[in-house]
């Protein structure tokens, strides 16, 4: 076999090893090497958020403690009550105390970033509003007027610190939580509450930041209800308590379990979703981090795509190769063959060259035509000559 043939037939088992049996085992293991960078990523952006939550609503329970002490209302807040019980919210009495407190309870509630403050006192009264006075004088127990919600939320806030769900309220004609505190005299007598309403502009924020989530990538909360509680990128308009959400990464959080799988979304297209409960008191969420599988996987699939056309290539080569090789042998075997032909006509013509020879040497050359005419010339030149030299000889005598 021909160097060319055995080098051609050495590259395609080549090529068959590496495409058949190398080849499939380094695209696994890139596959699996990418898989748990995805993985990784989608779980370190949800954990991330997770965080960011979970700071949240701590910090906002360290403001309610911390303003359910502090002498600005364990002070002002008996002041509230006594001019509205006895003299009411007009009263000289209850300027002077709203003068005295509620510019600076006004000012702790802006610059902390809450909707409201409103102080209550042991009846549910509201007897201070730090934004809107609209609701001085409501009784929180009367359903009648405001959501049921806060009834229940202003009656756990008199024993313990509380948070209620964002849900929609009518009377603010938006989404809204509240937390509440009990505040105790000096004795340790509970003699109101301290509410705020929290602003949902501010879980927007956070959850409307996407680090590292590409195009499709987004991170959301859904409550027990199964309801988001955070906006949608995909769907204009409101979809906090509005969109519902049972995908199978809602079900597992929901049952406390954490983990990353490939689902369907909410919008029926297959994502890679990292879900997770939230750990944060008095809310029973979860949080999900998830980007759309085409876009999670796209490096997979240009990594299969150039592999591809590397093989696409290679086969080309091998056929283009091949064919060369082909001819070439073939040409070589011609030459060859070619000259074996040729050495088989000289040795089989050497005998008779030979004999030839041998006959040439031993047998005397015949003369030619025209030397035979030109030896008759000179002959009879020579006789002519040989008789005028006799004539000539006589004729002296």
């Amino acid at each position: 076999m021909r160097y060319l043939l055995k080098l051609f037939i050495a590259v395609v088992a080549g090529y068959f090893i590496f495409f058949g049996i190398v080849g499939p085992s380094i695209f696994s293991k890139a596959v699996q090497s990418l898989n748990k960078e995805i993985t990784n990523h989608l779980i370190t952006v949800r954990e991330l958020k997770k965080l960011e939550l979970e700071e949240y609503f701590f910090e906002r329970r360290g403001d309610l403690m911390v303003i359910a002490k502090d002498p600005l209302v364990v002070n002002g807040l008996p002041l509230f009550i006594d001019a509205f019980g006895n003299k009411g919210l007009g009263s000289k009495e209850y300027i002077e105390a709203e003068k005295e407190y509620g510019v600076k309870l006004t000012y702790y509630t802006k610059t902390y970033g809450y909707k409201d403050m409103f102080l209550c006192d042991v009846n549910g009264n509201i007897v201070f509003a730090a934004t809107d006075e609209t609701y001085l004088g409501i009784n929180l127990m009367e359903v009648d007027f405001i959501d049921p919600m806060i009834p229940d939320i202003f009656m756990q806030g008199r024993s313990k610190v509380s948070f209620s769900d964002y849900v929609w309220f009518e009377l603010f004609n938006e989404l809204t939580a509240f937390s509440a505190a009990p505040v105790r005299d000096r004795r340790g007598d509970v003699m109101g509450v301290v509410l705020f309403r929290l602003a949902f502009d501010q879980i927007g924020d956070i959850m409307a930041k996407r680090p590292g989530l590409g195009k499709t990538g987004e991170t959301y909360i859904v409550g027990e209800d199964k309801l988001m509680r955070s906006n949608s990128r995909f769907v204009e308009g409101e979809t906090a308590y509005q969109l519902r959400v049972d995908t199978e990464g809602v079900k597992e959080a929901m049952k406390g379990h954490a983990g990353v799988r490939m689902i369907e979304d909410y919008r029926g297209l297959p994502v890679v979703s990292a879900y997770s409960p939230l750990d944060i008191e008095h809310f029973n969420w979860v949080i999900l981090a998830e980007v759309d599988v085409e876009e999670a996987f796209k490096s997979i699939t240009e990594l299969r795509k150039f592999m591809y056309m590397i093989s696409g290539l290679l086969v080309v080569g091998i056929i283009i190769y091949g064919y060369l090789a082909y001819r070439k042998e073939k040409r070589l075997i011609e030459e060859e063959e070619e000259e074996e032909l040729d050495e088989e006509e000289i040795e089989d013509e050497a005998p008779v060259a030979v004999a030839e020879n041998e006959k040439k040497k031993t047998e005397k050359p015949q003369p030619k035509p025209k030397e035979i005419q030109q030896e008759q010339k000179a002959k009879k030149v020579i006789a002519k000559t040989k008789s005028t030299k006799e004539q000539n000889n006589k004729d002296k005598k």
